[in-house]
C-alpha cells in the first residue's frame, strides 16, 4: 500500500508542476482550465500525503479538518475545470458556502 500511495503522490505532485507552469505561461483562455487541473492535483496529493503519514506532523489535531478542505477544494476545482474545459455556463456561486 506504501509503494501505491508513494506513486499516486508523486504522480499528483508531477502533474500539479506541469499545469501549474501552463497555467502561468499560457495566455490564452485555456490556461484557466489548466489551473483548476493543478488545483485539483494538489487537492488530490492529500490523500496520498495522509496515508503516507506525512500530513500528522504538518497539521497535527488538524488533520482531519485538512482532508476535509483538500476534499471540497478537489471538488470544487473538477466542477471550475469542467466548466473552463468546456466553455459551459459557471457554477452556482452556493457551491463555494460548502467550502466555507
Amino acid at each position: 500500500m506504501d509503494v501505491a500511495a508513494t506513486g499516486a503522490l508523486a504522480a499528483a505532485l508531477v502533474v500539479a508542476v506541469l499545469y501549474g507552469f501552463l497555467y502561468f505561461t499560457l495566455r490564452s483562455r485555456s490556461r484557466y482550465a489548466h489551473g483548476w487541473f493543478a488545483i485539483g492535483a494538489v487537492a488530490g496529493a492529500a490523500y496520498p500525503a495522509f496515508l503516507l503519514g506525512l500530513t500528522q506532523p504538518v497539521f497535527g489535531v488538524y488533520e482531519a479538518p485538512f482532508m476535509l478542505v483538500s476534499l471540497v477544494l478537489g471538488t470544487l476545482s473538477a466542477m471550475h475545470f469542467a466548466r473552463a474545459y468546456v466553455d459551459s455556463p459557471r457554477p452556482s456561486r452556493a457551491w463555494w458556502l460548502v467550502f466555507l
